[in-house]
Formats: structure tokens, C-alpha cells, sequence
């Protein structure tokens, strides 16, 4: 079995955890969505909380990726 390489992006890889807490995608270990709304809900929070911190800090391109995230996952 061959692992896919990490994502060294963590505002993607922090969107697809959201995404597949939320049950929007498969988990490759099992074949089906799985849902757990606790852990969804931690990173929605954690993804909120970097967008306040980074205020001011973000290129528009950064801070509109932070924003679709949220809406994705909202």
C-alpha cells in the first residue's frame, strides 16, 4: 500500500479533516463517510481562530482561501 504524500498546506489539510468530519468525503481507509460533528466543530473553531489572528497579516489571495474554507465547512 502505497500513502499518499502529506499535505504541506495546513489550511488545506485542515479543510479536508473539516470536510470528512462533516461527512462530505470518503474515508480511504474504509470506503465510506463517516460523520463526527465534535471533531468538525474543533476545526471549524481552530480555522476561525487563525483567521482572527492573522488579521491584517494575510494576502488577499490567503485570507479569501480562509474564508471559502469556512463557508465550506460552515
Amino acid at each position: 500500500t502505497t500513502l499518499p504524500m502529506p499535505d504541506l498546506n495546513p489550511q488545506a489539510a485542515l479543510e479536508r479533516g473539516g470536510a470528512a468530519a462533516l461527512g462530505k468525503l470518503v474515508n480511504p481507509a474504509t470506503g465510506r463517510t463517516e460523520r463526527d460533528l465534535e471533531s468538525a466543530r474543533r476545526l471549524i473553531d481552530l480555522i476561525e481562530m487563525m483567521e482572527r489572528k492573522t488579521r491584517g497579516n494575510l494576502s488577499d489571495e490567503e485570507r479569501r482561501t480562509l474564508r471559502e474554507t469556512l463557508t465550506l465547512l460552515g
